[in-house]
């Protein structure tokens, strides 16, 4: 009876020979990087032979393979292949950040060719699979001398193939093989470097040099922000000293003129004891600083015998000049009293307003504000957020419209710096880059003293929970681009969450603003999960913006959808929030748009475009007027 070609028959294979069989089968496998489990029979097994011929055939060709890989074992062609497969595998997507990769075993100590070309500046990281104390990788690349690889980490000093080999412990003693991983960087960027072998760390807590190349992107993102604030210490004070020398000659200066003046006015006084006038400034405060381009400038001035003129003037030029004498041909008496009130605009750096009046009998009096433009939004940080091409969610419009918009405001019309505000869209925007956004880029960034602003603009969704601390039973959810609703608490972004990552960061000026909702309604940007209709309570939102000076304004009220326009292409809210940023909710005409100010124009206007469907929430308290935007 024939099976797979095999012929039963009384005749076994001897033990020893089916042992030595099988071992060359075992290296045959490891060597291809299988798992294959062929064995041979035994005596112990069911007895088989092979037909006549068929064995020594099956010998010859077998022997043959044995000695092509001992032959590729003695001449070192095998030591540098990639023959494994990596095992140090992420959990999430990280191709946007690695420009090549390669995993290989070094059989033996000298130098092999690892099929990688790096180019001069190039960010790689040589990861061992096992630290072996006394043994030190080395590395070359071209023609360069042989380096030792002292860290995980290195930046290539010049172009070329690298080569990767190995100093082992001690001489004459027997090598052991070591299994290595090059990771070559698309950019040298070690907070997210970091960020990679944090994740890593978490899909392997057992691998040591996992920890260690962790431990090295930190310090090594460290040390470059510590250069950097030296670097920003040293221009700084560079600029403090240049202000303070032109303080001096502006003091000196101002010392000759009052001289001036109180000779003068001592000379009218010793002719009659008649008194100035009085000159009485509201607005602004003196040494007031603002970011704003213009100050509004208000006061009012007096004397017994009437006014003759008053002269405003910024930075050593005439603004304006007010005639106040009367008419003598008509009899008509000069004013003894005039309020004004003027927008001055200002220059970056020190500004000096200067007020002159003059009474009918040529008395002087002058009064000198000092107000410092500071550099625009150069303490803001901002995470933007928008998402349409949702993979597992029902897709939205104009939501990464609405980003794109935000974003524009506040790096073409605020001009905060493009590199202070990330801007996430689509794929982007997964769950991994949003929490390393909100938790480590703006903890990083922010300092006490500067403003946060996050938008968000895509889906809402509300699950059951019986222990939300909002008391409506219900947990919400921001969901990134690779959200699942059927696994919400492991795919999106809890409100909970949120609320954590609001404490981490230090600023005491925190603006959360978002277009989206949890209503479970249809038409918006929510999803239905378990047809669950949710509103957002006051214990929700006061979770979330506890804390002071953090505010959180979103689109629509209780049970209420987010809505998107057609007509405009955005969302409603974000369309009418950016438009009163730009100007349309300044109330009181100072050039500044405060969150409350904005608040009153979208919570007018959202209503009016919705036929009251939509109605913002604001939720959160600061400390005086919060800023948001500056009218240009």
């Amino acid at each position: 009876m024939k099976v797979d070609g095999f012929v039963k028959s009384p005749k076994v294979v001897p033990p020893a020979e089916a042992g030595v069989r099988n071992r060359l089968l075992g290296l045959d496998s490891r060597l291809r990087g299988k798992d294959r489990k062929g064995h041979f029979l035994t005596s112990c097994d069911t007895p088989i032979v092979y037909r006549p011929g068929t064995l020594l055939k099956r010998m010859n060709r077998f022997l043959a393979f044995c000695g092509c890989v001992i032959l590729l074992l003695t001449s070192g062609c095998l030591s540098g292949a990639p023959l494994m497969s990596p095992v140090l595998k992420r959990s999430d997507p990280v191709s946007s950040m690695i420009k090549d990769y390669q995993s290989l075993t070094l059989s033996n100590p000298g130098l092999a060719d690892t099929g990688v070309r790096l180019a001069t500046g190039d960010a790689f990281t040589l990861l061992p699979r096992e630290t072996r104390p006394k043994e030190l990788l080395t590395y070359k690349i071209g023609n360069d001398s042989v380096m030792a690889c002292g860290m995980y980490h290195n930046i290539a000093s010049s172009s070329g193939p690298l080569y990767l080999g190995a100093e082992p412990a001690q001489e004459g003693k027997s090598w052991k093989s070591i299994d290595v991983e090059i990771i070559v960087w698309k950019k040298a960027d070690w907070l997210q470097i970091a960020v990679f072998f944090e994740t890593m760390k978490r899909d392997h807590p057992h691998s040591a040099p996992v920890a260690v190349a962790y431990h090295e992107a930190t310090l090594r993102y460290e040390a470059e922000m510590a250069s950097r604030k030296a670097s920003e210490r040293i221009e700084e004070a560079r600029k403090q000293w240049e202000q303070e020398k032109e303080k001096t000659a502006e003091l000196s200066k101002q010392l000759e003129d009052r001289e001036k003046r109180e000779r003068a006015l001592m000379g009218k006084l010793a002719e009659g004891a008649r008194v100035p006038p009085v000159i009485l400034v509201v607005s602004p405060k003196e040494g007031w600083e603002t970011e704003s381009n213009v100050v509004g400038l208000s006061g009012v001035i007096q004397d017994d015998q009437g006014l003759e003129a008053l002269e405003i003037w910024i930075n050593e030029e005439k603004f304006k000049t007010y005639w106040i004498g009367g008419d003598s041909a008509s009899g008509e008496e000069a004013s003894k009293r005039l309020e004004f009130q003027e927008r001055i605009p200002l220059q970056r750096g020190d500004n000096r307003i200067k007020i002159n009046a003059v009474d009918v009998e040529g008395f002087y009096a002058e009064k000198i504000i000092r107000v410092r433009g500071v550099e625009k939004k150069k303490n803001v940080w901002a995470v933007v957020v928008g998402i349409n091409s949702y993979p597992n969610i029902r897709q939205l419009k104009y939501a990464v419209n609405d980003a794109v918009a935000f974003y524009n405001h506040l790096v073409e019309y605020n001009q905060v710096p493009k590199e202070n505000v990330v801007l996430l869209l689509d794929e982007e925007a997964n769950l991994t880059r949003l929490r390393s956004a909100l938790g480590i880029y703006l903890k990083n960034k922010a300092s006490k003293e500067d403003m946060v602003i996050i938008y968000f603009a895509g889906h809402g969704a509300t699950e059951r929970d019986a222990t939300s601390p909002d008391g409506d039973g219900l947990e919400k959810y921001l969901l990134p681009y690779d959200s699942d609703p059927k696994e919400l608490y492991a795919t999106a972004l809890p409100m909970e969450e949120i609320s954590r990552l609001f404490s981490r960061i230090r600023s005491d000026r925190l603006v959360f603003l978002v277009d989206s909702c949890y209503s479970g309604a249809s038409g918006g940007r929510t999803i239905n999960v378990a047809d669950i209709r949710a509103g957002i309570s006051d214990g929700f939102l006061d979770r979330i913006t506890g804390g002071k000076g953090k505010i959180i304004l979103t689109a629509s009220g209780a049970n209420e959808v987010s809505a998107e326009s057609d007509e405009l292409q955005h969302g409603i809210f974000t369309h009418f929030l950016i438009k009163g940023l730009q100007g349309q909710a300044d109330s009181d005409g100072d050039g500044l748009i405060t969150v409350d100010e904005v608040y009153t124009y979208v919570s007018k206007q959202v209503p009016q475009a919705t036929n009251q469907e939509q109605h913002p929430v604001k939720k959160g308290i600061v400390e005086g007027p919060l800023v948001l935007s500056i009218v240009r």
